[in-house]
């Protein structure tokens, strides 16, 4: 018997002990006449004599069996009308399939309503009656969900939501594959001078395939970018003893080594110049995603998932849903600065979850870590660089600005060296490494040296200043009408920015935010320590009010002056050539 004709119910289940037995006997009869070689009326009329039902029955029973052969064919028919046959006549049941497949299976995703309003349309005009709602309702209720999901979704949701995911990514050895990802952390910080809400930071996590081991991770306010990058690798490449003691975390976390490859997206970080320059000097191979296929990622994603549980039970926490998170106020709960979120989130890591037992593993990631590297073949196995190396510089973002008279311009700043003669005799554009952190010194590649040479400012400042400060200053300035700025300005405008922002104490979050980046920036480079809002203006003179612009004087009617119009233009600073532009694209 078909599925259709028992009413999508196989009734097994359902039979008493005299109705097995009788389906038994019915299933051994008709084994018997279909292993004849020559079947007659007579043994047909045999068998059902045996079994108790006429010979044009059990002539039935044998052709639903050879259409079908299954037990089921043989069972006892149900009497009226079976349950999911349509009363519905070919033209409407037409009519109802086209409707779906022209307005229900389509990216608008209409509601069901609408279906059946397109549907009774579609009755009228053909001149037949009205269906009800809840026939529509049916039909659609029958259609396969891959089907639904692939049209009104798309594939990727489809494949998401309900596609087998086979793929396994699995490794034999530790520090053979990383894989690395960002996400905005959902909690609320606070600034470390008016402890006032700021936002939410960003999080770079790194990951050890074989052991779960988190390999490095990176905390800022700003958006990802190779830079984020860049330190979270240094941090994993590194021992750690030192990061951890100047957090006064007493907990071990031995992971540190040169990775063999690195698992990543299609981010544009991850296709960044010095980034791919910094993998290919140290052998390290880069192993892009499939696109729109995050379950490849699963290690770091699922790590990113617990790690956001434990973020949730923070004050100030946003949760992962507006539905949860309903009418608590973030903002007003935040108790957290991002200093001491980065230390709870190490605290977690190496206190938490490399102790506590992995679901897959079975076992803690520390203790397969220690086992896995203890088993590590000596020629397989990566140390870090020494100490002195400079590994950040390799994978920081780099520029290849041209050599005019000793000096270079990276981002209208100057920057003077003698060593800089080499590269203007040659006629090379030499590859300058700046971090963003400080852009009061940058550092060039010396390819015969294999080193890097630090230049500083052609004008000195007597601070330090980052790169978003810099910006900042600038785009202030040139509000004002000044196209023509020199450094000292620049850096006076930066400093009276910091004593804004230091002393006012109903600034906006964006400019405390802006803030505590810079602060982060130098506790990173360990230029300053945690400052108070007293130490934030060096003693320089009083706050720098800046005059207004001169005003153009513009004649009334147009002078030929020495074949200008107007006087003499002052001198500017040249516009970069379209293939310097081109370089100058920037990861922000």
């Amino acid at each position: 018997m078909s599925t259709e004709r028992s009413g999508g119910r196989l009734r097994f289940l359902d039979q008493s002990a005299a109705e097995a037995a009788l389906l038994r006997a019915r299933l051994d009869a008709i084994t018997r006449l279909v292993a004849l070689t020559q079947r007659t009326r007579s043994n047909v009329e045999r068998e059902a004599a045996q079994l108790g039902i006429s010979a044009v029955t059990l002539y039935k029973l044998l052709r639903r069996y050879l259409d079908d052969p299954k037990p089921e064919s043989v069972l006892e028919q149900r009497r009226g009308w079976t349950k999911g046959r349509s009363r519905l006549n070919t033209q409407k049941t037409d009519i109802i399939d086209a409707a779906i497949e022209d307005t229900y299976l389509t990216r608008e995703k209409p509601p069901v309503s609408e279906l059946v309003r397109e549907v009774n349309r579609r009755m009228r005009k053909a001149g037949l009656k009205e269906v009800m709602a809840t026939t529509v309702q049916r039909r659609v209720d029958r259609l396969p969900a891959d089907l639904v999901l692939r049209r009104r979704e798309g594939p990727k949701a489809a494949r998401d939501k309900i596609g087998p995911h086979t793929c396994r990514y699995e490794v034999e050895h530790p520090l053979d594959v990383i894989q690395i990802d960002h996400t905005l952390a959902d909690v609320i910080v606070l600034d470390d001078i008016h402890r006032q809400p700021i936002g939410r930071p960003w999080l770079t996590l790194a990951i050890d395939i074989r052991t779960r081991m988190v390999f490095g991770f990176h905390v800022t306010l700003r958006a990802p970018c190779e830079c984020s990058v860049a330190y979270a690798l240094e941090q994993g490449i590194r021992t750690k003893a030192a990061w951890l003691a100047a957090r006064n975390i007493t907990a071990p976390w031995p992971v540190s080594g040169v990775p063999k490859a690195l698992h990543l997206d299609n981010a544009r970080e991850f296709k960044a110049r010095g980034f791919l320059w910094g993998c290919r000097r140290h052998g390290i191979e880069t192993v892009p995603r499939p696109v729109k296929v995050p379950h490849v990622g699963g290690h770091i994603e699922r790590l990113i998932g617990r790690l956001m549980g434990e973020v949730h039970l923070l004050p100030g926490t946003t949760f992962s849903d507006p539905r949860q998170r309903g009418e608590y106020d973030a903002e007003g709960r935040a108790r957290i600065t991002q200093s001491e979120f980065e230390r709870w989130l190490a605290l977690q890591i190496v206190g938490i979850y490399h102790a506590s037992e992995h679901r897959q593993l079975l076992r803690p990631p520390l203790a397969v870590w220690e086992e896995a590297i203890t088993a590590l073949p000596l020629h397989r196995r990566r140390e870090p660089p020494a100490n002195d190396d400079p590994l950040l510089l390799d994978f920081l973002p780099f520029r290849t600005p041209a050599v005019d008279g000793q000096t270079i311009q990276l981002f209208n700043l100057v920057y003077h060296d003698p060593i800089l003669k080499h590269w203007q005799v040659r006629r090379e554009k030499p590859i300058v490494r700046y971090d963003k952190r400080d852009m009061s010194q940058v550092w060039v590649f010396d390819d015969a040296a294999d080193r890097y040479w630090p230049i500083s400012l052609r004008d000195p400042v007597p601070g330090r200043i980052s790169f978003w400060e810099h910006r900042q200053a600038r785009q202030a300035l040139r509000a004002q009408g000044y196209r023509e700025v020199d450094q000292k300005l620049v850096y006076e405008t930066i400093l009276e920015c910091r004593a804004l922002v230091a002393e006012g104490e109903r600034r906006t979050k964006r400019a405390r935010r802006g803030l505590q980046s810079t602060l982060d920036a130098f506790r990173s480079l360990d230029l300053i320590d945690t400052p108070a809002p007293g130490t934030l203006v060096s003693p320089a003179p009083q706050m720098l009010l800046l005059p207004p612009p001169e005003p153009r004087e513009e004649p009334a009617l147009p002078v030929q002056r020495h074949g200008q119009d107007g006087p003499a233009p002052r001198s500017v600073t040249p516009l970069p050539s379209p293939a310097d532009l081109a370089d100058e694209v920037e990861e922000w």
